[in-house]
């Protein structure tokens, strides 16, 4: 007799790379969605109602907006977001005023903290490469954060 064959093991919403069906409804959480953007492992949507932030895939790659949940969607938070750019495994969020925040994979821009004074106000633009990100401020300044070798250079 054939042996049974080993089952494939089901792989958990934080294991996935975005695909998942139940892990896209669960960040959504019946939301109607005004936008959505997806990077190389996971999915951001800003929600029509609110401009809040939802989501999912894989957690390190910015599939979790935990670290970050309060700054974009709390009750002093960012909302409305009016913008997602994605790198490769990472988000940046801005805000209709000016604030941006980004979350997902450090070395690839997904952490803004050592030019987050420089993002509190007055961005009008993000772009993405890869692993960096560039924030064009109103005054013609331009903030970079992430993988210098990716773009990102600020001394």
């Amino acid at each position: 007799p054939t042996p049974n064959p080993t089952p494939t093991p089901t792989p958990t919403p934080t294991q996935v790379s975005g695909g998942s069906y139940e892990a896209a409804q669960a960040a959504v959480q019946g939301a109607a969605v005004a936008t959505i953007v997806g990077n190389n492992q996971a999915f951001a949507a800003i929600m029509v109602s609110g401009g809040t932030v939802a989501a999912w895939g894989m957690e390190t790659y910015g599939g979790k907006i935990t670290a970050v949940g309060d700054t974009l969607n709390g009750p002093d938070g960012m909302a409305p977001i009016t913008n997602i750019v994605a790198a490769e495994y990472a988000f940046a969020a801005l805000s209709s005023t000016g604030k941006v925040v980004a979350w997902g994979d450090q070395a690839s821009g997904g952490d803004s903290a050592f030019v987050a004074d420089q993002l509190e106000s007055g961005v009008k633009e993000v772009v993405a490469t890869e692993a960096a990100f560039a924030a064009l401020k109103e005054d013609g300044s331009v903030v970079t954060w992430g993988d210098h070798n990716a773009g990102e250079d600020q001394g």
